[in-house]
Formats: structure tokens, C-alpha cells, sequence
């Protein structure tokens, strides 16, 4: 019986058989097919990753190499049903369309293999654009790697992002020969180098006399620093400069003010009857000297009864009036110390029926600004609370009405320095006083407290009312508890995220009526300043401090100076303006209070910057040119000594 080869099955002769023909012949056939197949690739049926190829024997090492059909982008790909792996993994090979590819086969994994091409695992983001690679993928990948060449950077205060690719080695960042320590300021390390140069202030020349300071000496030459906002009281009473020139008769002197900053402070008047016209003018204070800048006429005239400017920013101001108890605004535009424009008048109640009598007002940004009133609709009287928006030169109000009522016997209101809190005060014909917290927001008002003092009308014949916070208020009134009119004063708690007031009992505050209003300024979140008039006393003021500890007001003792003017205006720190008409002349006067402490001081000069020797390189503003001695800074013999005049680079 015949035997056959193990792999093509060629029969194999037997000892005790005579050649067979026939079976050498069925041999070359065979050898014959299995060559004409191996000169021969197959090339891949099936899909991408799932290919089919014919004669294959899945024994450990049988090998075979075929032509792909399709590009299988690395996906995981079987080979009749077996998968196929890269040498010693589980991951699949990168399989391109029109190349040839050679697998075996492995029975312990029970998968196929394929015979790599090349090693390496670099990638085409790795290699040089336009340079061509192998790896243990693929053979004849392109690279695509930016080649940069000789990259030069310039060194910058920030840091400077360096190109990725590749850099031929010839780039380099730039140097400078100037890069030494005697060219870096002392304290100062740059690229590594410790500055070693001390410097002095530039000098430009500005030639100017200056107080010097109190207990300092100074010396000709001396590099020195200025001090400002130095009270500068003097020896002796203070007196009070002028500020604006005389007006005609039947003027006021000034209508209105508002502080631009700390040494500016824009005024408002009307110097002539005849023309009826608004002007416009920025005070300066400036070292022991004042002054004003170009006065600016308004398109603004008539019958007008109250005046009010409202600070929008350093750029802007509204000014608001009323004309026969209607109400208008124009926003009036400031360039460096000089109003140079003004906006379109606007109405902010159209309505005719509305007769306005009475008003407050307080900014809150450089877009709004509040106003608190009593107008007259069909005969009833009512408080209400307008938020003003501005864009450009119009102005829209939005009203929320407090309470109305057929009679207000008084009314007072105060508003935080931000306008966004106001307390307002009011007694009506029901018998009832109150005293009612508001806030602003956007262009709602909110009532958020509200307290009943318990006083009929008749027995408050006037009343102040001043708002040191968001929570906290002093109210002073002349009222009869008993024993004739007199000045007392109250303070106020507004419990915070609760509707509870707290009001302390009134506290006497002077025996006599005042006569005429009394004025307040708050100089810290917890002080202010008063001032008023006593009866009987002409041209006689009285200036205290009051300030609040929770609902408990404190007040100090009175300084009293001979004096009419009583408007004040926040300066800078505790300093305050006081301003208005002089005792026996139409023009307009004004002295600086400053308030420090409990007392009240009366300043010789509106504002004062002194010189004191500096003592660090860091703090110099300029040379001085001559020797001179400091005065006193305190005490009732406080004074100047000597002047220095000065080089400075202001």
C-alpha cells in the first residue's frame, strides 16, 4: 500500500515495487501547483479587518506572505477569522493597501503574527518634514517635523514661548554689553544680575515756597519730601478768605458745591440779577494759596429757588434745579480745573400736574444719582424717592413713592456718601412721626425699617437729620419735651438683615432754639461735624463733634467763632470746608475745619502742604534752597516758623 509525503502528499515508492509511472507523474503535478503558488502573492479577500486568504494551515510556524487589499488604519484585523498581532503583542498592526505582508502562525496564542519590516516607534511628528522613516509599522513614512533653522530670541519683560520643531543648533538669544550692574537700579535683579545703581529723583525745576515742617530743621540743600495735609493752625483766631468776588446785590454768593477731589471743590452762583444766569467755577486749593479757575456760563437762567450738583465722576457733574417747582437736570462736562460744555436741559417730571417743593439728592455712581422730595399731585402731598439714571447729557427718573398724605407738617432726609442708603424723617396730620430706612438698588428703592418716635407734630418745630452709614443715624430737633424748645439730638440703629430699630432717648444739646438750620458733614464712618447759629447771637457760629457708638451719640464741646458761613464740604481725611457769605459783604468766604479728634480746629489756610527733610533715597520730591526751622504743629501756641523755597519735580 502506498505511503505519502506529510506537507504535499507525494507518493513515496515502496522496496518491493516496481517504479510507478503514473505515481512519478502525480508527483510533479503536485510540486508543480505548489511552486507555480509560492512565485505567486495572494492577494486579500475579505475587508479591511476581516481577511480572508487561502491555503493556510494554522500550525506554529507556518509562514506566509500576502498582498493587502485594503488600509486597515491600525484597527484590530483577523485573518480568517484568527486575529493578527505585532510580534509579542496583543496589538494589532498597521495593515497598507498594495504592500506585502508576511504572517505566521502560533497555536498558543491561537492567532497569527506578522514579520516586521523594520523596528523603531518613532512617529511622523518625530523625524524632519519631508524625511522619510520606517518603524515597526509601516516602512517609507513622512515626516512632519517644522524645521526652524537658527532661531534668535530677543529678550522681553515676559517670557517668550520658543518655537517647537527642529533647531539646527546655530540659534542663540540675543546679549547686550549694557547688561551690568551699575546700569540696574540697586535692589533690582534682572537676567540674573544684582543692580548696584542708587538713584535720585529727577528735578524739573518748579520753583515754590513751603512752610517747614514742625520740629524739623532743614539745611540748604538737603533733599526733602513734602508732607500734605497738614493742618496748618496757626497763632491767633483764624480767619476766613475770600473765595469768589462780590455779586450784586440780591445774590447768593454760592448756590451750590460739590467736591471734585481732595483739592478741588466746583461752585455754583449767580453774580448778577439781570441775567439770571448760572455760572460755574473750580476752586483750587493749593498749598497756603487758592484759586478758580475760568468761570463757565450756563444756558441755565430764571426763577430759580434750589440749586444742586452731583459729582458723576471726575469728568461729569449733574446740575439740578428747580424753576417754578419743576425740576431739571443737565450734566455739565469738566476738562482738568474748567467746566467746558453742558448737556441738554431735561425735565425729569414731564408731568405738569406735578409741583415739586422740596428736595435732597446724593450720587450713587457715574451713571445715577438720587433725589428725595415732596411734590403736590391734585392737592395731596407726597415723599417719594427718584433715582436718576444719566446717559450723556439726558437724564430719566424713576419714582418710588414713599407715602402720601393731605399735609406734611416737616420732612428731612440723608443719604449715605454712596447714595445707595437713605434715612428719611417726616411727620404727617395722622399725629405720626417716623424716622425710615431705604435702599438702592439698580433703580428700585426698598424700605427695609421703620420707627415711630411717638412725638405729635406740633411738638417738633424743626429737625436735622444725618445718615453716618448704612445702619447708623443722628437726628437732632428743636422740640418742646416739656420745658419750652430746645435742641436735642437722637441717635439710631438699623439692626442689620432684621426690620428692629433701635432709638436712644433724646439727649439736650443746647438750651437756646438755633437760629436758622443746623449743618452737618460726616468726617470718619463714625463722626461728624455741626455747626449752628444760637438765638440772640448774629454772625456767631458754633462748630462741635458728634459721633456714635452702636445707637449712643456723644457730643463734644462747642468751639464758637465769629463767622456766617456754614456750608461744608468734605476735604481730605478730617478736613472739612466751610463756605457762604461773609459777615458784611455780598462775596463769598471760606475757612478749613479739621476735626481730628473731639475739638474742632479753625485752619489759618484752606490746605497746606509742608516740607520736612526726607530720610530715605525712595522719598524725595526736591531740593531745598535755603536753611529753615519748623513751628509748632499743637497747642494754643501752635504756628509757622520759616519758610524754605523749594526745587521740586511737581
Amino acid at each position: 500500500m502506498p505511503e505519502y509525503t506529510a506537507n504535499y502528499k507525494l507518493q513515496k515508492q515502496q522496496e518491493n515495487e516496481f517504479v510507478n509511472i503514473n505515481g512519478l507523474n502525480e508527483n510533479f503535478d503536485i510540486i508543480d501547483a505548489t511552486l507555480s503558488k509560492i512565485s505567486k502573492l495572494e492577494k486579500a479577500g475579505g475587508t479591511a479587518t476581516a481577511i480572508t486568504l487561502e491555503n493556510i494551515t494554522e500550525e506554529s510556524g507556518f509562514l506566509k506572505t500576502f498582498l493587502v487589499s485594503n488600509n486597515n488604519n491600525g484597527a484590530e484585523t483577523t485573518i480568517n477569522g484568527k486575529p493578527i498581532y505585532k510580534p509579542g503583542t496583543t496589538s494589532s498592526p498597521i495593515l497598507t493597501e498594495g504592500k506585502a505582508a508576511t504572517i505566521w502562525f502560533d497555536e498558543n496564542g491561537d492567532c497569527f503574527f506578522i514579520k516586521a519590516s523594520a523596528e523603531g516607534n518613532a512617529v511622523a511628528a518625530n523625524v524632519l518634514a519631508e524625511r522619510t522613516f520606517s518603524n515597526s509599522d509601516d516602512t517609507g513614512i513622512v515626516g512632519s517635523m517644522e524645521n526652524q533653522g537658527a532661531v534668535i530670541i530677543k529678550p522681553e519683560a515676559c517670557n517668550i514661548a520658543i518655537p517647537k520643531g527642529f533647531h539646527n543648533g546655530e540659534g542663540y538669544v540675543l546679549g547686550d554689553t549694557e547688561l551690568t550692574s551699575n546700569n540696574i537700579r540697586k535692589g533690582v535683579n534682572l537676567f540674573g544680575v544684582e543692580g548696584s545703581l542708587d538713584p535720585m529723583s529727577s528735578i524739573l525745576g518748579v520753583t515754590k515756597a513751603y512752610y517747614a515742617y514742625a520740629g524739623d530743621t532743614i539745611s540748604t540743600g538737603d533733599f526733602v519730601k513734602f508732607v500734605t495735609g497738614v493742618a496748618g493752625v496757626g497763632a491767633g483766631e483764624a480767619e476766613e478768605r475770600q473765595i469768589l468776588p462780590e455779586f450784586e446785590s440780591g445774590c447768593f454768593p454760592v448756590l451750590a458745591a460739590t467736591a471734585l477731589s481732595s483739592t478741588e471743590v466746583l461752585l455754583c452762583y449767580m453774580e448778577s440779577v439781570l441775567t439770571g444766569h448760572l455760572k460755574l467755577v473750580v476752586l483750587t486749593i493749593d498749598g497756603v494759596e487758592f484759586s478758580i479757575g475760568t468761570s463757565y456760563t450756563t444756558a441755565i437762567w430764571g426763577s430759580i429757588s434750589c440749586v444742586y450738583l452731583v459729582k458723576l465722576s471726575n469728568t461729569s457733574v449733574a446740575l439740578v434745579y428747580l424753576i417754578t417747582n419743576k425740576i431739571y437736570s443737565a450734566v455739565m462736562n469738566l476738562s482738568g480745573t474748567n467746566v467746558v460744555s453742558e448737556g441738554s436741559r431735561q425735565r425729569i417730571y414731564p408731568n405738569d400736574e406735578f409741583a415739586v417743593y422740596s428736595l435732597s439728592i446724593a450720587p450713587i455712581d457715574s451713571e445715577r444719582f438720587v433725589l428725595y422730595g415732596m411734590r403736590t399731585i391734585s392737592e395731596i402731598q407726597s415723599i417719594y424717592f427718584t433715582v436718576c439714571t444719566v446717559g450723556g447729557s439726558n437724564t430719566e427718573g424713576f419714582t418710588t413713592q414713599i407715602c402720601s398724605n393731605s399735609t406734611y407738617y416737616y420732612h428731612s432726609i440723608s443719604f449715605t456718601p454712596d447714595g445707595l442708603t437713605g434715612v428719611c424723617l417726616y411727620s404727617n396730620d395722622l399725629g405720626g412721626t417716623y424716622v425710615e430706612r431705604y435702599v438702592i438698588t439698580g433703580t428700585t428703592v426698598t424700605k427695609t425699617h421703620s420707627i415711630n418716635l411717638n412725638k405729635s407734630a406740633a411738638s417738633i418745630n424743626s429737625c436735622a437729620l444725618f445718615t453716618l452709614n448704612s445702619y447708623q443715624a443722628i437726628l437732632i430737633t428743636n422740640e418742646n419735651v416739656g420745658d419750652g424748645y430746645k435742641n436735642y439730638y437722637r441717635g439710631i440703629y438699623f439692626e442689620p438683615d432684621n426690620v428692629k430699630s433701635v432709638l436712644v432717648s433724646p439727649a439736650l444739646l443746647m438750651e437756646e432754639e438755633n437760629y436758622g438750620s443746623i449743618y452737618g458733614c460726616v468726617v470718619e464712618e463714625n463722626k461728624m461735624l455741626i455747626q449752628y447759629t444760637k438765638s440772640g447771637l448774629y454772625n456767631k457760629i458754633f462748630a462741635r463733634i458728634v459721633t456714635i457708638d452702636r445707637e449712643v451719640p456723644t457730643a463734644y464741646t462747642a468751639s464758637q467763632r465769629n463767622s456766617n458761613v456754614c456750608n461744608l464740604i468734605k476735604l481730605e481725611g478730617t478736613k472739612v470746608l466751610a463756605f457762604g457769605a461773609g459777615a458784611s459783604s455780598s462775596a463769598a468766604f471760606g475757612i478749613v475745619l479739621n476735626a481730628p479728634g473731639t475739638e474742632v480746629e479753625c485752619l489759618n489756610y484752606l490746605y497746606e502742604t509742608q516740607v520736612a527733610k526726607s530720610t530715605s533715597n525712595d522719598d524725595i520730591n526736591g531740593i531745598a534752597l535755603d536753611a529753615a526751622v519748623g513751628g509748632i504743629s499743637i497747642g494754643a501756641n501752635a504756628s509757622h516758623n520759616q519758610i524754605t523755597r523749594v526745587i521740586s519735580k511737581l
